[in-house]
C-alpha cells in the first residue's frame, strides 16, 4: 500500500509558498501543492480538483523557473510580508528558491506572477479529502 507522502515524494513537481511578517509580525504561513493534487492551505489539507491540477500543469509547463531570479527587492521596510517560492522537480533533480517582498511582485516575470497568483488564490480555500491511495 502506498501512503500519501510516498505519492508525494514521486511527484514530477512540488511548490511551496510561505510567507511571514507584516505589522502584527504573522508567523510564516504556507501552501503547498504537489502534481499529484495532495495539498496543504493554511485552513486544510486535502487534494485539488482535476480542474485546479491542470491547471497548475499548465502554469508550469509555461513557467521558465531557470529564468527567474533568487531574490525579487530586498528593502524589508515597513513592515513589509516576506515571501518566499520553493519548485521541486526530483525526477529532473531540479529545485528553485526564491523570495521577495510585498509590492515587489510587479518585477516578476508574467509566469512567475501568474504561478504566485493560482497558489495565493488556495490561500482561503478548505480542500476536500483525497482519494484513498491504493
Amino acid at each position: 500500500m502506498t501512503t500519501e507522502r510516498d505519492a508525494a515524494a514521486h511527484d514530477p513537481w512540488t511548490l511551496k509558498l510561505t510567507w511571514s511578517g507584516g505589522f502584527f509580525g504573522q508567523f510564516p504561513k504556507s501552501i503547498t501543492v504537489a502534481a499529484s493534487g495532495h495539498a496543504t492551505v493554511p485552513a486544510s489539507a486535502g487534494c485539488l480538483g482535476a480542474d485546479d491540477r491542470a491547471a497548475f500543469d499548465k502554469l508550469l509547463a509555461a513557467a521558465r523557473p531557470e529564468e527567474w531570479h533568487a531574490c525579487y527587492g530586498t528593502n524589508p521596510c515597513c513592515d513589509r510580508f516576506s515571501y518566499s517560492l520553493d519548485l521541486k522537480q526530483p525526477r529532473d533533480s531540479r529545485a528553485y528558491h526564491l523570495s521577495w517582498y510585498s509590492g515587489d511582485d510587479e518585477s516578476m516575470p508574467p509566469d512567475l506572477r501568474q504561478l504566485v497568483t493560482a497558489l495565493t488564490a488556495l490561500g482561503s480555500t478548505k480542500l476536500p479529502a483525497c482519494p484513498a491511495v491504493k
